[in-house]
């Protein structure tokens, strides 16, 4: 009976037993699944993150086959995400040396800023500014490169804008202080004209070119007041390829 009764209580502690490791396996599952979950969690968040960015972001491998392009990627290239994943990302650059000479870069350093010129698709290009960083992993291996850059298409053109402007600027501040010297002569002139035409018969010859003279003088006086009201710029053709400034237009 007492050996009976010890194999009882060995089988209860056995049960219990198996019951505790059972308890754990389910907690042990639980904590897995959270942790599954919370990985998934953050990698759709790391996901939401790297789609919602303005700028373009690209990764690519150790062997520089592209693993990474973000919808920033795709509307500024282009190129959907699946037409690009495993293609070498020289693919991307106008001139590959730049591509090449940029990885170097951050390969050495560990980083790299630089403008690049970058092709579309289409076939189009644009300047970019680029920054690259190394991808390391938990052991600190490097794993590949991370680029995040912008298209600087509007900023070139707002740039270059803004210095025709400047340039604007300079030229009618110039003719200006040129229409305002040329005001003094030209009404000595004027009066000069006005008075010889007064003086002299028609029948002269002289009158004619006296004439011509006050006739010019007027002219140019109307050109200088249009100078003097030039708001915008306009050109037209010239010669050889030249364009100038449309006076008339420019002072509408």
């Amino acid at each position: 009976m007492e050996d009976e009764g010890k194999t009882r209580d060995q089988l209860l502690d056995e049960l219990k037993a198996l019951r505790q490791r059972a308890a754990e396996l389910e907690r042990s599952e639980g904590q897995r699944k959270q942790v599954e979950d919370d990985l998934m969690a953050a990698r759709e968040y790391a996901r939401n993150i790297i789609d919602s960015s303005h700028d373009m972001i690209i990764s690519v491998d150790n062997d520089r086959k592209i693993v990474e392009f973000n919808q920033a990627a795709e509307k500024t290239f282009g190129y959907r995400k699946e037409e690009v994943l495993g293609k070498h990302v020289n693919m991307l650059y106008l001139n590959p040396d730049e591509g090449d000479m940029g990885s170097k870069t951050a390969r050495e350093t560990g980083e790299m800023v630089s403008e690049v010129t970058n092709v579309r698709k289409d076939g189009s290009t644009f300047p970019a500014f680029l920054s690259a960083t190394v991808l390391k992993n938990a052991m600190g291996e490097t794993i590949g490169v991370m680029g995040i850059s912008r298209d600087m298409t509007d900023r070139r053109r707002a740039e270059e804008e803004r210095l025709r402007r400047e340039k604007m600027q300079g030229v009618l501040e110039m003719a200006g202080a040129a229409c305002h010297e040329l005001n003094q002569p030209m009404q000595t002139i004027s009066a000069y004209s006005e008075l010889g035409l007064k003086e002299i018969s028609e029948d002269s010859p002289v009158y004619n070119r006296l004439k011509t003279i006050k006739e010019q003088i007027v002219r140019m006086a109307d050109m200088t007041k249009k100078i003097n009201r030039i708001t915008k710029y306009k050109t037209r053709d010239y010669v050889a390829g030249i364009k100038i400034i449309d006076i008339d237009k420019s002072s509408e």
